[in-house]
């Protein structure tokens, strides 16, 4: 059972997303993918289809409003805590688990994911927990239905982002280098596995076969083309965003792989949780010999990274004065970001787009460029809008 004090601690969290979020203009980008509902397709050129149809779905339902828009981030918020709790009950224990929780909460990268965008990032996260949930109960239990589990939202993750095939990549790496996990190879509901996989992500290779592959020579120029700089400060930036986005989560997991290196790998819980994170942190490092990465893209990694640290953090602070000093640390930056997005005198100190204080934003797509054909002509000339 969750502690008296984390019940608390979620219910805050969540009073105080829904105050911060609620009708306020998101991130530029979430209007973007708002437009793509109006237009539905099998896939598209900047990505996957399936935050197109999840927001088509809420202002179907709910309106065609910013509201729709903010149930997405609620969900997703909900059912991955939902999940970093029970998986992290059933590894260690609940003050393990309750620990995980807030430290993913707490994280920066996490709020910047939730509390300004609807993004790709969105979804991902969710089918991302809710994946790596179906393959720890595979792994644990080997009761079938966890292999069809797993696919389906394997399938889902793809179908939200392409990043997710990281955590697929961890999950075959898992099964080939851990001796209890390797049954599954022996297993036809693996094979089948995979085939519903594809199945349900096909609208991506369908729709890429129809148009000469055009969104997968995007990605590769988009993430492997761009230079920037150079690769050692693309690395050295990464290195920087990875700190700051993570802070001290960042900075704790450094420091457990230096020290409890030995205690990590003898145990074959952490073992299972640090695949996942060190994969994708690592392909976004060596990413940054050939582009610069963004430090939104680490907060899938996220995931695993805060049930390790919240299981590590448990066992090694004996001091509930420590542990509250160590969150109290992880919050700092975070509200004092939350701050800044909040107060318009501040806001010009933010990183985020200034488009996002634009008035049209809060309208649904659709009335905005109802309202944009009336300007006049010789604005757009050069390009149609």
């Amino acid at each position: 059972m969750m502690s008296y004090s984390a019940k608390i601690f979620l219910l805050l969290y969540l009073f105080v997303f829904v105050v911060f979020i609620s009708g306020q203009p998101l991130n530029g980008d979430s209007y973007y993918y708002w437009d793509w509902s109006y237009h539905l397709a099998l896939s598209y050129y900047d990505g996957p289809p399936f935050i197109a149809y999840a927001i088509r779905a809420l202002t179907t339902i709910f309106g065609n409003h910013v509201y729709s828009l903010d149930l997405l981030l609620l969900i997703a918020i909900i059912v991955t805590v939902g999940v970093i709790f029970r998986l992290g009950q059933q590894l260690f224990n609940s003050a393990a688990a309750s620990m995980a929780m807030m430290i993913w909460l707490l994280t920066l990268n996490v709020v910047n994911t939730f509390f300004v965008h609807a993004v790709y990032d969105t979804p991902l996260i969710m089918f991302w927990a809710l994946t790596f949930y179906a393959f720890v109960q595979l792994v644990r239990s080997k009761q079938r239905r966890y292999y069809y589990y797993c696919a389906v939202f394997a399938g889902l993750m793809l179908l939200s982002k392409y990043t997710g095939v990281l955590l697929l990549i961890s999950m075959f790496l898992l099964c080939i280098l851990e001796k209890n996990y390797r049954f599954v190879w022996r297993s036809p509901h693996s094979y089948l596995a995979i085939l519903i996989t594809l199945l349900i992500s096909s609208p991506l290779l369908v729709w890429n076969w129809q148009h000469g592959w055009a969104s997968f020579h995007y990605q590769l120029a988009h993430g492997f083309a761009t230079y920037h700089l150079s690769a050692w400060v693309n690395i050295v930036k990464y290195l920087h965003d990875s700190i700051t986005g993570a802070n001290v989560a960042f900075i704790a997991l450094l420091y457990v792989l230096a020290v409890h290196y030995r205690e990590i790998m003898s145990d074959q819980r952490l073992r299972l949780l640090l695949l996942p994170t060190f994969v994708t942190w690592i392909f976004f490092l060596f990413s940054g010999f050939f582009s610069l990465t963004l430090p939104s893209w680490n907060a899938p990694f996220m995931f695993t990274n805060a049930l390790m640290l919240g299981s590590l953090c448990h066992r090694g602070m004996q001091s509930r004065w420590l542990r509250s000093a160590f969150l109290i640390a992880l919050a700092i930056p975070t509200v004092t970001v939350l701050i800044m997005l909040r107060f318009e005198p501040l806001a010009a100190f933010k990183s985020l787009p200034r488009s996002v204080t634009i008035p049209a934003v809060f309208m649904p797509p659709a009335v905005a460029r109802n309202l944009l054909q009336q300007l006049p002509p010789q604005l757009y000339q050069q390009q149609p809008l």
